[in-house]
């Protein structure tokens, strides 16, 4: 299994900054969010992840259970750096939960450069999205068929082992017709509007093969590293 990253779409719910009340000074601040949503029926197109043109992924509630249970050792980063450490759940300065919505964070934020700037970019609305990483311990498969008699696919995340939430500069996923942007390891390429269909119809069998078994041949990643940009 291949560490996976998703960002939350900042129309779901913005990170934002809080005054906190563990020490003297006035300006101390730390950040909350919210990592990851979980699949509403009610909600679908604002509750899971386009993956590809037929393909998308839901979070389960229930997925972050066993995680929070363990707990996993995860760590609060900007923009998954961590260069950028704001905080740890270990140490007691990341506080993690959930509820019927999905997995929150809560953390106290260091008094360094990356916790200072985080902050200002924060609250100048620089920075409104948050996102997490994740490994799938546990996931099922889901065709289903809508009203024009398409055949979707639905990846369904069940429980996972939890790596690191924060807030990140690029909130949501972008699509375009051509291709799908998103993180490498997810297997997912942006593919360039001019490439051939057939290179497209290509490189998208091999994508469908990989959200399926999470596994590459190392020929067919090097034929995708060359499509993709």
């Amino acid at each position: 299994m291949k560490l996976q990253r998703r960002f939350l779409p900042k129309e779901l719910r913005a990170v934002q900054t809080f005054q906190r009340a563990d020490g003297d000074d006035d300006t101390l601040k730390g950040i909350r969010g919210t990592a990851a949503v979980f699949y509403n029926e009610a909600d679908p197109d604002g509750t899971q992840y386009r993956l590809w043109s037929d393909t998308w992924e839901r979070i389960m509630a229930g997925a972050f259970d066993e995680a929070l249970a363990r707990p996993d050792d995860v760590r609060c980063l900007q923009n998954h750096d961590p260069r950028l450490l704001l905080g740890r759940n270990t140490s007691n300065t990341l506080k993690l939960t959930t509820d019927d919505a999905g997995l929150h964070y809560e953390a106290e934020t260091p008094d360094t450069s990356a916790g200072r700037d985080t902050v200002v970019s924060l609250d100048r609305g620089d920075m409104t999205g948050s996102s997490f990483a994740f490994v799938a311990d546990k996931a099922s498969w889901v065709e289903e068929t809508d009203e024009e008699d398409r055949t979707r696919y639905y990846r369904q995340i069940e429980s996972v082992q939890l790596f690191d939430v924060g807030p990140v500069t690029y909130p949501a996923y972008s699509g375009t017709d051509s291709g799908v942007r998103s993180n490498r390891s997810a297997g997912i390429f942006a593919i360039e509007s001019r490439a051939a269909e057939a290179e497209i119809e290509t490189v998208k069998a091999e994508l469908q093969h990989f959200l399926r078994t999470n596994y590459y041949e190392p020929e067919a990643e090097a034929r995708l590293r060359e499509l993709a940009i």
